[in-house]
């Protein structure tokens, strides 16, 4: 499936740390990336796949350079770490999100506490 997510030039203006929007604009033009919205536009935006695809030619482009033929598995070994580190930070993340969830079902008071306790469930 494709994924047609947008991103607002703004948006990437505090997500890459950029000063200006001529710079953000430079930046996409110097890769290729098409900016759509038109000149008068409010709210100018590139398709998040393009960009990704211009950061990753990039990061090859670099691995190449500094490893020559080798690239392709220092690549692959580098893909291999970050999914394993986004799959524990967003496993952190559900842990956290669970803790929150349950912290605002506990019963305050003594009577619900009781009634539960009659009823013999486990809070966690």
């Amino acid at each position: 499936m494709l994924d047609l997510s947008i991103i607002y030039l703004s948006d990437l203006k505090m997500q890459m740390s950029f000063k200006d929007m001529r710079s953000i604009k430079s930046y996409l033009s110097k890769r290729k990336v098409e900016i759509f919205g038109g000149k008068g536009c409010k709210r100018p935006f590139v398709f998040k796949l393009q960009l990704e695809r211009a950061q990753l030619q990039e990061k090859i482009n670099c691995l190449i350079g500094k490893y020559g033929n080798d690239w392709l598995k220092v690549f692959q070994t580098e893909m291999k770490i970050y999914s394993m580190y986004k799959a524990v930070i967003e496993e952190k993340q559900l842990k956290q999100e669970i803790l929150i969830t349950s912290k605002k079902s506990t019963p305050l008071g003594p009577q619900a506490t009781k009634f539960l306790g009659n009823l013999d469930l486990h809070i966690i």
